[in-house]
């Protein structure tokens, strides 16, 4: 029964590989379906790319989303493996293979300097890194609220106000000791809220779709119908035809779909009938739009494509309004 509900989780999933994407927020009391409706939605997704693009997140600090999810990048840009890190049995192995078939003896004297000269520039490596948290193409699913200051971190993100934003905070060593942490996020990122916290639903309120599921009591018969089903034929849920080619076509698509970019030709027709309600429609048109491009989009080879140069744009037709 939750049909607008679902096309707005769908579309919103989908707006993570576009240029603008969409936050959403499902708001209303436990057990109405607020998870379900997404967790089902990201089925489609094969395994490959929900590993790569899709974060399921509980209460998350800032610290955890640093400790979990970020690289650190050192002084010339490039990702540090930790795996590197000079210790003497390494700098044996490389000598060894360095002075291979000469007569050259591998003191320890010599592995000393070695290892002196290997720590003195990984310590310059890191010293002028920073973490890195990168949420282009990411699609995040915060299950629970996450922590006030995660949340207020990520407010320019979700804003779409910078496309990278940097911050520091204190954290512990391994030994104890407090350190300060250089964090840099970037890109922008499909958010979906699957909290009923009434503060994030003021806080997102301009800055996102709110969206409650039904719950009629035919909402409520149908699920109880769909729960006995599954006891007594599973196997009517397995993956069927259309599921594989759903989820083969995805596949292509997230790749496919970062060569187009998306016009709504009726754009100025729709402003005349979007009502005047008061200062957030001004956001909230322009996030309208953008449900019908990247509706457009996710059909972009049943679409009208212009040619511009090297740019290929798809135009909305009224049929991807419809489908809002």
């Amino acid at each position: 029964k939750d049909e607008s509900v679902k096309r707005l989780v769908f579309l919103t999933v989908l707006s993570a590989f576009t240029p603008t994407p969409i936050n959403l927020f499902l708001k209303g009391e436990s057990s109405i379906g607020k998870t379900y409706n997404v967790i089902q939605s990201l089925q489609f997704f094969d395994e490959e790319i929900s590993k790569k693009h899709v974060w399921l997140l509980g209460g998350l600090s800032p610290t955890a989303l640093v400790h979990s999810k970020a690289d650190f990048i050192d002084s010339q840009g490039y990702v540090v493996d930790w795996a590197d890190k000079p210790s003497r049995e390494k700098v044996k192995q490389e000598l060894r293979d360095f002075y291979h078939g000469t007569d050259t003896k591998i003191t320890r004297e010599r592995v000393k300097n070695h290892l002196q000269q290997g720590n003195k520039e990984w310590d310059k490596r890191i010293s002028e890194g920073h973490y890195e948290v990168d949420l282009t193409d990411k699609i995040l699913v915060f299950l629970d609220a996450p922590h006030i200051e995660t949340f207020n971190r990520l407010r320019p993100i979700l804003s779409h106000d910078a496309e990278e934003i940097s911050y520091r905070f204190t954290d512990k060593t391994g030994r104890g000791r407090l350190q300060t942490t250089h964090v840099v996020i970037k890109g922008w990122p499909a958010t979906i809220f699957c909290s009923s916290e009434e503060t994030f639903v003021k806080d997102l309120a301009t800055r996102s779709f709110n969206v409650t599921p039904e719950t009629s009591k035919a909402k409520l018969s149908a699920a109880l119908d769909v729960t006995a089903e599954k006891r007594v034929n599973p196997w009517k849920f397995d993956r069927d035809e259309k599921w594989v080619k759903l989820e083969s076509y995805l596949r292509w698509w997230v790749r496919a779909v970062k060569d187009y970019r998306c016009l709504v030709p009726y754009a100025r027709e729709l402003k005349e009938l979007f009502p005047l309600y008061g200062a957030r429609v001004m956001r909230d048109f322009d996030h309208f739009l953008t449900l019908i491009e990247v509706a457009a989009l996710f059909r972009f080879c049943q679409r009208p494509l212009i040619k511009r140069g090297r740019e290929k744009i798809v135009l909305a037709t009224f049929e991807d309004f419809g489908t809002i």
